[in-house]
C-alpha cells in the first residue's frame, strides 16, 4: 500500500530567488562583448603585478599573429580571432593591425614574403641533443632560405645563439646551401642580421 505522506502528485515548480536574494554585485549580461568597460568592471580589483602587463600582452598577440601570418590578406581574420579569444580589445584592433603591417612592410621582410616559394611558420625542429625548438618563420626560396625570429623584449645574446643554432641545424640537413638568419626587435623596429 502507498504511504501518501511520502508522495505527492502535482507539478514541480522551479525554485526562483526573490528579487531581494539576488546578489547586488552580480552583473547580468544578455550579450557578451570584450571591451574596455566590461574589462574594467571585471578587473577593478586586479592589481598589475608587473609580470604580464598590457605591453607584454600586446607583444604576445603581435608575436602570435606574426608567427602565423603568411599573407597580408589574412591579417583581418587573424585579428578577429585574437578579438574573439579576448586577447585584444576592439579599441586596440587598429593599433595591432598597423603594428603587423609595419613589420611586414619592412623592405627585407616584405621581399621574403613576396619572393618565397614556401613560408614555414612555427614548426618543431629537433636539434642534435634532442631538444625541440620552434623558429618563427622560415622563408624558402629557390636558391636559399631565410630564418626570422620576432622578439618583443630587450635584445639578449640567447636570441642570437638560438637562431644560429636553428641555422646550423638546417644547414646540416643539406636541404639548403645558404641560410640567412635575422631577428626582428619590436621595441626598436630593428632587423638584425645574425652572422
Amino acid at each position: 500500500m502507498l504511504d501518501e505522506s511520502l508522495l505527492a502528485f502535482g507539478i514541480l515548480k522551479p525554485a526562483i530567488k526573490k528579487e531581494t536574494e539576488i546578489n547586488e554585485k552580480a552583473i547580468t549580461v544578455s550579450d557578451y562583448y570584450v571591451n574596455e568597460r566590461l574589462t574594467a568592471k571585471f578587473n577593478y580589483q586586479k592589481k598589475d603585478d608587473g609580470w604580464f602587463n598590457a605591453r607584454q600582452r600586446k607583444g604576445v598577440v603581435l608575436h602570435s599573429i606574426l608567427e602565423t601570418i603568411t599573407d597580408l590578406a589574412d591579417l583581418d581574420k587573424l585579428i578577429a580571432v585574437k578579438l574573439q579569444e579576448g586577447l585584444i580589445r576592439r579599441a586596440e584592433r587598429d593599433e595591432v593591425k598597423q603594428a603587423v603591417i609595419d613589420v611586414i612592410s619592412e623592405q627585407k621582410i616584405a621581399g621574403w614574403f613576396k619572393n618565397s616559394d614556401r613560408i614555414i611558420s612555427e614548426r618543431d625542429m629537433i636539434l642534435e641533443g634532442g631538444e625541440v625548438k620552434r623558429p618563427d618563420k622560415l622563408f624558402v626560396m629557390k636558391d636559399k632560405a631565410v630564418l626570422l625570429d620576432f622578439k618583443f623584449g630587450a635584445p639578449h645574446n640567447k636570441y642570437i645563439e638560438d637562431i644560429k643554432q636553428y641555422r646550423d641545424n638546417l644547414l646540416k640537413m643539406d636541404e639548403f646551401k645558404e641560410i640567412d638568419a635575422y631577428i626582428w626587435y619590436a621595441e626598436t623596429g630593428n632587423l638584425l642580421k645574425v652572422s
